[in-house]
């Protein structure tokens, strides 16, 4: 995740292939966390709507998981 930018990216581990996943509807994106078991990913975004949301580590669904009762979601875990 990137605050300064807004913005969620994925690349190689070497920082080749970077791509741009989320532009949009990002206000401060802060933690992330990847499930490549069931092939998700899940971000806190503590802007002027704090949330944390999930989509497909591919970029594909993205859903909001938590918007209600919360206010600075700085870390997550996957269990």
């Amino acid at each position: 995740t990137d605050s300064e930018t807004n913005r969620i990216e994925v690349a190689n581990l070497n920082g080749t292939s970077r791509k741009v996943l989320f532009w949009q509807d990002l206000d401060q994106p802060r933690a992330i966390a990847l499930d490549p078991a069931h092939g998700y990913m899940y971000w806190t975004d503590w802007g002027e709507t704090p949330r944390i949301e999930r989509a497909g580590m591919d970029g594909s669904t993205r859903k909001i998981i938590v918007d209600s009762d919360i206010y600075w979601p700085n870390g997550l875990t996957i269990d």
